[in-house]
């Protein structure tokens, strides 16, 4: 029956909005994760809801309603979902450490736009509470930008003295980072694919296995593939930012997604072309088109990304 209800809201697209936000109210944590997992599925038209899933995210007693709200809003209100990082590291840096963990999860679950929460949960994997430094990995993984801090950070958590964080890790590798960031991690991915713990072998064994499609450039043909087919242009365009300099060949995909309907994709368009840099100069017009863009996070992406093309030019 949950199912269906979802399945229904998803079919019913804007018009369902006003009784999901209305679901978000309901006393059943239940309910309220599965009104914000269907308002995630609509997206940029569930925008009426940003306001009421900025709130459980900060607020709600469940942590699972917390994180669904959170993913909900970074997709719809890409905004607003990176104005609650602000607030999100004030309760990561202080507090009871079961507050850190769930500041932690959710940072995660708002993705690529809490970029600047990196530092602060790279810092966390230094903690003395083994859960912390769990969602701190987890969290990483799912931001996944900029890769530079993310991947080192990453690498060191697979010598973890707990095997569940290096499970984490490992996870991260094999799941959520391209086989770039593999190739960097081999030395320590080897390490925990040669451990006691099967389980963290196993995953750290399909990390390696990654790196020989990041010989074979497969991973940025798929991506482009992907994006340009229509459908996964989030995925697509996270994983090329993900990649950097080696996706040259993305760059006229990624460049004409500037101009994508959704935030989002405007923004990790944007963040996909800095994380390229030097090799992308063509895309230098389209980003000074950009800095018009109606959404702050897109135009400070932007400037980002044109500074470091124009300064290697």
């Amino acid at each position: 029956m949950a199912l269906g209800g979802v399945a229904y809201w998803q079919s019913t697209g804007a018009r369902a909005v006003p009784g999901l936000v209305r679901e978000l109210h309901d006393p059943e944590a239940s309910a309220r994760i599965r009104a914000a997992g269907a308002l995630r599925a609509i997206g940029s038209p569930a925008l009426p809801a940003a306001g009421r899933l900025a709130a459980l995210a900060l607020e709600d007693a469940n942590q699972d309603a917390r994180g669904a709200a959170a993913s909900a809003l970074g997709r719809i209100d890409p905004d607003a979902a990176a104005g609650l990082v602000a607030p999100l590291l004030r309760g990561l840096g202080a507090g009871d450490v079961q507050g850190r963990r769930a500041a932690a999860v959710v940072l995660g679950n708002l993705g690529p736009v809490a970029k600047p929460a990196v530092p602060a949960l790279v810092d966390a994997l230094a903690s003395d509470d083994a859960l912390l430094r769990n969602r701190a990995v987890q969290a990483l993984a799912a931001i996944g930008i900029p890769a530079a801090s993310v991947v080192p950070a990453l690498t060191r958590a697979l010598d973890d003295a707990e095997p569940h964080v290096r499970h984490a890790a490992a996870a991260a590798f094999a799941f959520s980072l391209p086989g770039d960031a593999c190739s960097a991690a081999a030395p320590a991915l080897r390490r925990a694919a040669a451990g006691p713990e099967r389980s963290v072998a196993q995953v750290a064994e399909v990390g390696l296995a990654n790196i020989d499609r990041m010989k074979k450039n497969a991973d940025v043909q798929a991506l482009v593939y992907v994006l340009e087919s229509g459908s996964g242009r989030e995925s697509a365009l996270h994983g090329l930012a993900k990649i950097g300099p080696r996706a040259r060949s993305a760059v006229p995909a990624v460049t004409r997604a500037l101009k994508d309907e959704a935030t989002l994709h405007r923004y990790l368009a944007a963040e996909a072309l800095a994380a390229i840099g030097p090799p992308a100069p063509e895309a230098i017009p389209a980003l000074g088109e950009t800095l018009a863009d109606p959404s702050g996070l897109v135009r400070a992406s932007a400037r980002e990304a044109l500074a470091r093309l124009r300064a290697a030019s």
